[in-house]
């Protein structure tokens, strides 16, 4: 990882793909999630290889439920009846995807959620748009109204 780049840039550069729940897409584009499934092995593998192979992507990391629980575990430490309530197994495992500084975000976001085994694809500048919205105005835009791709 390039270590000129600022928290904030990393911040502003990543990507959470979901692939803890198992998820198909209809011909409309529409989910479904199959409560309880886990994405197969095979459905990992094959979209680790898609991202890895992503020339807008600078690097990538696999996180397990065991690994999400204990990032979990310490952004809640203040929180020990949420922490008490809260499983190992309650967690999603998901890769966390660092895009190269001035790369357009829409063609991986778009690609990678319409993979099998995808349950969501979150950019975290439209998830931080998003919120601040529903903070402030108790508003939900969609995603498009939010972060338009190139932005």
């Amino acid at each position: 990882m390039n270590s000129s780049l600022t928290t904030r840039a990393l911040v502003e550069h990543m990507m959470t793909v979901m692939s803890a729940l198992a998820a198909e897409r209809k011909p409309d584009g529409s989910v479904i999630v199959k409560e309880g499934k886990a994405a197969t092995s095979a459905q990992k593998v094959a979209i680790g290889e898609l991202i890895g192979g992503m020339p807008e992507v600078q690097s990538y990391t696999f996180e397990d439920q065991r690994a999400a629980y204990d990032d979990f575990s310490r952004e809640f430490a203040s929180n020990q009846t949420l922490l008490k309530a809260t499983k190992v197994s309650d967690m999603p495992e998901s890769f966390r995807v660092l895009l190269k500084q001035g790369n357009d975000w829409a063609t991986p976001v778009a690609t990678l959620r319409r993979q099998p085994g995808v349950a969501g694809v979150f950019y975290v500048p439209c998830q931080k748009d998003t919120l601040l919205a529903l903070s402030r105005y108790g508003v939900r835009p969609p995603e498009d109204k939010v972060c338009s791709p190139g932005s």
